[in-house]
């Protein structure tokens, strides 16, 4: 009897025990939890990408135009290099391609009513009252602020487009637009800028540069409410691309994007360095050219910057402040950085086999270098015997039989030619 009544008796005090540490657990995890937001999840997200400049904002562009010659004739069809003075008329044109207004129909949009849930009850390691020393973008306050989307029926004309079974919306910016979008009220961006800082005047001018682009695109991509089964024609708001390509040339520009996963008070580059062979720490000064609610634009210019050559670590150290709480933040980003044709690789993999007799100082015949355009060396005139005018010699000719390795580089005015369906079209066309 007493072996059957023990082991019932113990299973219920176990329970009873069981039963008590469950609700003191559940009585000391909602202190991190305040009206339904959880404060551990607060902390905002980022990523720093390398990017590169939207060809449309180039400085200069190519145009075919009429060019008249010296003699006072009319060359048709030239392609010239002129500056790119039309970059704004061009990017709108671009951008509202198609734009019209339709018929005024019922649209379901959605609506934002902001929740704002008090933060002053929650855990902090070192609550402050002191005043701020900088200028949020935001207000600063101690509550965190979350849009509640409802969907609301109204009638309304819409400027957009209609494609492959899809209806768009236009941009506020498209003139085609001013009929449907009069009455929509415009949004000033709001940004901060440090092109006052640097002190080489290249670097002022370029930070405006890129200043003036990502300010332009900001204010022209703003778009009406949000409206269901309507996608919105953002495909041109771009004024940096990512770049996935990390080799650059000494003396570059490296331009990163900075962006978090939510709106903050303030974004703070505070230090980028890298080290040396003798891992030793070299600061680098960033110029930031733009930085709003979640988003900073910034460049480093590697001009003179000692041994900033090879496989590159950058270090990134970020201050973040997020509902007036000012948090440090590390991140790193790898590039390759390489002399101008240091990188051209002529033979690779090397076949073993009889090497090529190399002749000096013997006649060729004029005809030998007929094809001197197919080869990535320039010809030599042999001075010492002439026959025939002239002969030439390429080092070429001269090299080991290789295997032919394809390599892909950034393509630009200064790598164009190294391309092998330029350089080597006997190989491309097979």
């Amino acid at each position: 009897m007493f072996n059957i009544i023990i082991p019932i008796i113990m299973v219920f005090i176990y329970l009873i025990y069981l039963k008590k540490n469950t609700n003191y657990e559940l009585f000391e995890s909602p202190t991190n939890i305040i009206e339904g937001l959880d404060v551990t999840s607060t902390k905002p997200k980022f990523t720093i990408d390398l990017v590169k400049l939207n060809p449309m904002f180039s400085k200069r562009k190519f145009i075919i135009k009429d060019v008249i010659n010296n003699d006072g004739s009319i060359q048709n069809g030239v392609l010239t290099n002129v500056e790119n003075t039309d970059w704004k008329q061009d990017f709108n044109r671009k951008l509202c391609m198609g734009c019209s207004c339709f018929n005024p129909k019922v649209y379901t949009k959605e609506e934002k009513v902001l929740v704002t849930n008090s933060l002053a009850n929650s855990p902090s390691n070192s609550p402050s009252n002191s005043p701020l020393d900088y200028d949020p973008l935001l207000p600063n306050t101690k509550y965190d602020t979350r849009n509640v989307q409802t969907l609301v029926e109204e009638e309304r004309r819409n400027c957009g487009f209609r494609m492959d079974g899809n209806e768009y919306q236009c941009a506020k910016v498209c003139p085609q637009c001013n009929i449907c979008h009069k009455d929509e009220s415009s949004i000033q961006t709001k940004y901060l800028d440090k092109c006052n800082i640097p002190k080489e005047s290249e670097d002022i001018e370029l930070c405006k540069y890129y200043r003036d682009k990502v300010k332009f695109v900001k204010d022209a991509c703003v778009f009406p409410d949000k409206l269901n089964n309507v996608i919105v024609n953002d495909r041109e708001c771009f004024s940096f691309y990512s770049n996935n390509d990390n080799r650059y040339y000494i003396n570059d520009k490296v331009i990163f994007k900075l962006k978090t996963d939510k709106n903050v008070d303030l974004i703070d580059i505070y230090q980028i360095f890298y080290r040396n062979k003798k891992n030793r720490k070299i600061n680098i000064k960033p110029i930031i050219f733009y930085t709003n609610n979640n988003e900073a634009y910034f460049y480093i210019n590697t001009k003179n910057l000692v041994e900033f050559e090879g496989n590159i670590q950058l270090f990134f150290v970020l201050n973040i402040t997020y509902l007036g709480e000012k948090a440090r933040y590390d991140d790193k980003k790898f590039i390759e950085v390489k002399r101008k044709m240091d990188y051209i690789k002529r033979y690779e993999n090397i076949l073993d086999g009889e090497k090529k007799q190399v002749y000096k100082d013997v006649t060729f015949p004029a005809d030998y270098d007929l094809y001197n355009l197919n080869y990535l060396e320039e010809s030599k005139s042999n001075p010492k015997q002439i026959v025939n005018n002239y002969s030439v010699k390429n080092e070429v000719t001269d090299y080991e039989i290789g295997e032919f390795k394809r390599f892909e580089y950034k393509d630009n005015p200064e790598t164009w030619m190294l391309r092998s369906d330029i350089n080597r079209p006997w190989i491309n066309t097979g």
